[in-house]
């Protein structure tokens, strides 16, 4: 059996260190160094994206707190504007008001003043007729109304 036979070992042991070294050498020299590069290259870009990433988070969360801000500045003048307006309206609302309890107030003086003196003439002119009847009745003369009416308004002033 050739396995056996001890001549053979020292050039297959040989041949074996030769081949050995070589794919060792071209393992350790060419083969790892490129494999390391790119681990590092790997190991570079996770590392700039974490920090970009976490840059990002930061800068995001500082635009969300800043448009927090501004959504709750926004908020309270909105609330201050729609403040300012109902006391606006409110007092508009309450001059109007006083303005029309005004015009409805003369226009009810007005209408009493009108109708005051529509009574009054009234009263006089069936004063006036009353008188005149009674002077007829009881005298047997005849008044002019005319007459009854200068002295009536005579007696007024």
């Amino acid at each position: 059996m050739p396995q056996f036979d001890f001549s053979t070992y020292s050039s297959q042991i040989f041949w074996l260190l030769v081949c050995f070294g070589i794919f060792f050498a071209y393992v350790k020299f060419y083969f790892l160094p490129k494999l390391e590069g790119i681990l590092n290259t790997r190991n570079n870009e996770i590392r700039d994206t974490k920090e970009e990433i976490e840059a990002n988070n930061k800068q995001a969360n500082a635009n969300f707190e800043t448009a927090h801000a501004n959504i709750k500045n926004t908020h309270a003048l909105a609330n201050k504007i729609i403040s300012e307006a109902e006391e606006k309206a409110k007092f508009d609302e309450d001059q109007t008001l006083n303005e029309i309890e005004k015009a409805q107030k003369k226009a009810i003086e007005e209408v009493l003043a009108k109708q005051k003196e529509g009574f009054s003439k009234e009263i006089i002119n069936k004063a006036v007729l009353e008188c005149s009847e009674i002077v007829l009745k009881n005298i047997g003369m005849e008044v002019k109304t005319e007459e009854l009416a200068k002295t009536q308004k005579s007696m007024q002033k």
